[in-house]
């Protein structure tokens, strides 16, 4: 054989083969999970799962409420540009009766009106069609858009996205729906299943309202203010009836005496320091609020001065207290709780809502001002 030649492998005998494939064959296998042991690693990852949950809740609630008040505190910067914008007067509806022509191209609405509320639902009006691009959203009559609706036009001016959630609190589940689905009247938007009959356009609403020194006249001494009626559910116009029409959307920011310690937007419900959503003046409910200073602040409802009725901000005046019947009282706007028990629960509703000498008083940090 030439030595350059290549050398073939020695050919494998049967024999070999065979030894080999048994070689194989004869490696240890490798154990497998019993029954027993598979039902412990099993209960073993439910129980780090139980044990984790909770705080992934926690943590995730926490996180919901940083947003709140992240929400309150561009609000309050909104607010802010707002009154630099408009020679310091707060984000609110302006037009006032008898001051026509009001400033829209739209005919009906150049009418006659004799009350600050029929002046601010001309005003609501023309924003819903310039918002909605529903131009025959129609004029409505019997309720005021002023309180449920006030964001509006803090809304429009900052050219925000319609039905925006900037002004929803996250654990606001309901109202988030609403936004979501744009369910409000004229618009034709679907209804959530979870939404009685009469609340109509609250896909349109806030979670949060301001207070009565926000929107209307401080007291009832010498002229009309606006607020909420004892029952908590209608509006009630305090005041002389000789008193001037133009109560509404006149307030302006030099009128606070102490921005760090008047709130100026509250919301009706404990939706971060419970699960039931507590309405907001029980003693022990907390929240976070805004202040007119910008700051977003959680206090407790007791921590709060107690106010005064607008129509008495003397000293040694009674509050301005609220009644509400537990056996009709079904708050689905703003999913605010009551306790159970008795059947008629009183509140001090002067707290936050009617601060003593309104935009002049103070809420926190210190005691109550008066004339």
């Amino acid at each position: 054989m030439h030595p350059l030649a290549p050398t073939r492998p020695p050919a494998r005998s049967a024999h070999t083969t065979g030894d080999s494939r048994r070689a194989k064959n004869m490696r240890p296998r490798l154990p497998a999970f019993t029954l027993v042991e598979l039902l412990v690693v099993i209960a073993i990852i439910a129980l780090l799962i139980s044990l984790t949950l909770p705080a992934i809740s926690k943590a995730r609630k926490s996180a919901r409420a940083a947003v709140c008040s992240s929400n309150l505190s561009q609000i309050g910067r909104g607010f802010a540009s707002y009154a630099s914008d408009h020679k310091d007067r707060f984000a609110y509806y302006s037009w006032q009766p008898g001051e026509n022509p009001y400033p829209t191209e739209y005919s009906d609405l150049q009418r006659v009106v004799r009350s600050g509320e029929s002046a601010a639902m001309l005003q609501w009006t023309q924003i819903m069609r310039q918002r909605s691009n529903n131009q025959n959203w129609p004029v409505q009559s019997g309720w005021f858009p002023g309180l449920n609706y006030w964001q509006l036009p803090l809304e429009q001016y900052l050219d925000m996205p319609f039905c925006s959630k900037q002004f929803v609190c996250p654990e606001h589940r309901l109202l988030l729906i609403g936004k979501q689905k744009r369910a409000f009247s004229a618009w034709g938007g679907e209804r959530p299943d979870e939404w009685p009959d009469n609340i109509d356009n609250w896909g349109l609403g806030s979670s949060f309202s301001p207070t009565t020194g926000f929107y209307s006249n401080d007291t009832a001494v010498g002229q009309f203010c606006l607020t909420v009626q004892h029952d908590w559910t209608h509006m009630a116009l305090l005041g002389p009836i000789s008193s001037s029409p133009k109560y509404l959307g006149r307030r302006r920011l030099f009128e606070v005496s102490q921005p760090s310690s008047k709130i100026v937007l509250f919301d009706h419900a404990d939706r971060h320091s419970r699960s039931d959503n507590l309405f907001f003046l029980y003693e022990n409910a907390r929240q976070p609020y805004l202040f007119f200073d910008g700051s977003v602040r959680v206090y407790q409802t007791s921590s709060l001065n107690p106010g005064t009725d607008p129509r008495t901000p003397e000293r040694g005046s009674s509050s301005y207290s609220i009644d509400i019947d537990t056996t009709s009282y079904v708050d689905f706007r703003f999913s605010a709780n009551l306790t159970s028990g008795t059947t008629i629960q009183s509140f001090d509703a002067s707290r936050v809502v009617h601060t003593r000498m309104g935009l002049r008083g103070i809420d926190v940090g210190g005691s109550e001002v008066f004339r």
